[in-house]
């Protein structure tokens, strides 16, 4: 979006207050580890009902369309397509199913990028679940993929997120299960080496995994990722633009972008509320320069990759 890294434009809502969910790119810890993930917001009172896995399972995403793999579609993600709360209910079976394809999308004016994705959007679709929830993983990698792909879910306690158990190449389905065990806001991403590419091309999300009766009621929630893009040809440069793997070595950027391309939020999908409404944005980095600065109780947290 902007070739100055300095000069990366601050998303800004007058209204009555602001939460942001803070990232954690460390995975979910286990029982002898200290937490290392930042809560989104202070848990909300309520019973905490008891898990009933036989029910019908949930979806842990919204039903948004996937575009077709191979063609030139629209890839940046509406910041408003992220799943309804989870509510006071209790733990529940939960479904998420990721399909990884390989799409040609619009970056800039004039320039178009290839892409790779999670269900063809930039980012990856928006996973909501709760504590205690079983979680079933189903990664499809399209036929038509040149690259193999996976996931890394942050939010499962073990190594590797699920990226072994959902390696997959072209035309395969694997997946996993796990238990929402802590709750917070997680980066997923693919994890295939060298990962920092399949990154920087796309292959981002998140997940939030709220607490036992759910977070504050809000107006409105919005899904935002800042995202870095290198391209072989110079920022303004046009036509379809290939990926330079040196200049990922070398952090050396040519955009920045939230939610996939130049524009998507000031211009295609801009971020929209009512004065004396209530927001929350769910806000991560996807991109390979993992040094951001967040705000959060008067310090400085800096999370890395």
């Amino acid at each position: 979006m902007f070739k100055d890294p300095t000069d990366r434009p601050l998303i800004a809502v007058a209204i009555g207050f602001l939460t942001i969910g803070l990232v954690s790119w460390a995975h979910a810890p286990s029982v002898t580890q200290a937490p290392l993930a930042v809560p989104v917001v202070a848990q909300s009172p309520g019973p905490d009902l008891p898990p009933n896995y036989s029910l019908p399972p949930l979806s842990g995403t919204t039903s948004t369309a996937i575009p077709k793999a191979g063609t030139l579609v629209d890839i940046v993600r509406d910041p408003t397509d992220l799943p309804a709360p989870v509510g006071a209910r209790g733990p529940r079976l939960v479904k998420v199913d990721l399909r990884t394809e390989e799409v040609t999308g619009k970056l800039a004016d004039g320039a178009t990028f290839r892409y790779w994705t999670f269900n063809g959007k930039v980012p990856g679709p928006f996973v909501r679940v709760r504590v205690g929830d079983l979680v079933q993983v189903h990664l499809t990698n399209d036929a038509g993929s040149a690259m193999m792909h996976n996931v890394d879910f942050h939010a499962v306690t073990g190594p590797g997120g699920g990226a072994k158990a959902t390696e997959s190449e072209a035309g395969n389905t694997r997946g996993f299960e796990f238990k929402a065990t802590h709750p917070g806001l997680f980066v997923y991403h693919c994890a295939v080496m060298p990962a920092a590419q399949h990154i920087a091309n796309g292959m981002y999300g998140m997940i939030l995994v709220e607490p036992a009766g759910g977070l504050p009621k809000v107006d409105r929630e919005f899904y935002v990722m800042q995202g870095e893009i290198y391209t072989e040809k110079a920022f303004g440069a046009q036509g379809l633009l290939a990926d330079s793997y040196q200049k990922l070595l070398n952090e050396t950027p040519e955009y920045y972008v939230f939610n996939g391309a130049v524009g998507a939020l000031s211009d295609q999908k801009p971020l929209h509320a009512k004065v004396g409404e209530t927001v929350r944005i769910y806000f991560g980095v996807g991109g390979a320069q993992q040094d951001i600065v967040v705000p959060c109780d008067r310090r400085s947290v800096r999370p890395r990759l």
